[in-house]
């Protein structure tokens, strides 16, 4: 470096910073609910802890993860992820936008999302991830997990979440 001195923080691709959770927890929770319409947040968080044998895992923790993850993904137009090998696969369709409330500005920031207000985030999670839960046991999510997140860094050279 020239002479100069610096510090170099390691961040290993599993750890998501500021969070309790590895990576591969949250995309598995994140999978699962973007594939299960019919199934709140409540028991993917429910179904996430038990699989992976977690004292706790929260239905707001899975809330901010795949808001974290849909942002991320609106920011780099990324399209394809688990099943199509991280190519630029088939196009993400969001779900319909929310419909406004009742023009009381402040009432849907008040209220818990429901099923319909995460159409949209729940959409594109689904085509970027795939079916990552169904991708067999913990080791093997672990590894599709780093899979993605190692293409997701050598491509945009930032985390995924």
């Amino acid at each position: 470096m020239d002479g100069a001195s610096g510090s170099v923080l390691v961040i290993p691709y599993y750890h998501v910073p500021g969070r309790k959770y590895t990576i591969w927890i949250h995309l598995y929770a994140i999978s699962m609910y973007s594939s299960n319409p019919k199934m709140g947040q409540r028991a993917v968080a429910k179904a996430t802890k038990e699989f992976f044998g977690l004292k706790t895992y929260s239905h707001t923790t899975l809330g901010r993860a795949l808001k974290s993850l849909a942002a991320s993904i609106d920011a780099d137009g990324e399209r394809g992820g688990f099943e199509d090998g991280g190519r630029q696969g088939g196009e993400v369709k969001a779900g319909p936008e929310p419909e406004a409330g009742s023009g009381q500005p402040d009432e849907k920031k008040r209220k818990f999302p429901s099923v319909d207000d995460t159409a949209g985030n729940r959409a594109k999670a689904a085509a970027f991830l795939g079916g990552l839960y169904r991708a067999g046991d913990k080791g093997d999510i672990r590894k599709a997990a780093r899979e993605i997140v190692k293409r997701w860094y050598d491509k945009h050279r930032r985390l995924l979440l």
